[in-house]
């Protein structure tokens, strides 16, 4: 996925940064989740925008192709994942690395049961690292469950908090939680 996102920015048009993204037949726009939805493409293109403008912004890809090891439950993709975020702190001390994953990947807590075991954020040392959950206060999401589509998301937090909420979050799994109001699905798209 890595070359695919290098060329995605270096593309000469936006055309061709489209193609670039369309032309990787396993990335996030063969997905019916968030990583190929519209508003993905468009936080990419607003991304690449603000390199081409010559902000200092890196674009990286924390999906890794780790086998499930026979006999181990632990994912070795979240540790990975760990080890990739990093590896980009550490190639720039004085820069904040920004992450943006599944609250599955983002949580800091094991998972009991689970045979994701421990995800990707609970390898870091917590008090490196802030850990948000999107706020669920209602409106849409684009899902599959038995069929695609928008399905409504039930509100079971505050509905009138906005804005960042430090504060522990659903047992310490998160840090806070970022509280934006009812949110609108956004569909799959191709580039």
């Amino acid at each position: 996925m890595q070359p695919t996102l290098d060329a995605f920015m270096a593309a000469d048009s936006e055309t061709a940064a489209r193609a670039a993204l369309a032309a990787y037949e396993y990335g996030p726009f063969v997905h019916h989740d968030g990583r190929g939805s519209g508003a993905m493409l468009e936080l990419l293109l607003r991304i690449r925008a603000m390199a081409k403008a010559g902000e200092d912004v890196t674009l990286v890809a924390s999906v890794p192709d780790s086998p499930r090891v026979e006999g181990f439950r632990q994912s070795y993709a979240e540790m990975d994942r760990a080890v990739l975020w990093g590896r980009q702190a550490m190639a720039r001390p004085k820069a904040r690395v920004m992450v943006l994953v599944g609250r599955v990947h983002s949580e800091k807590v094991r998972r009991i049961g689970s045979p994701l075991g421990l995800p990707a954020a609970a390898h870091i040392r917590p008090e490196e690292t802030l850990s948000l959950s999107l706020a669920r206060q209602g409106g849409e999401a684009w899902m599959c469950l038995d069929e695609c589509g928008n399905a409504p998301i039930p509100e079971s937090d505050d509905p009138t908090l906005r804005g960042l909420v430090l504060a522990p979050q659903q047992d310490g799994k998160f840090d806070g939680l970022l509280a934006l109001g009812p949110v609108r699905a956004s569909a799959p798209v191709k580039p």
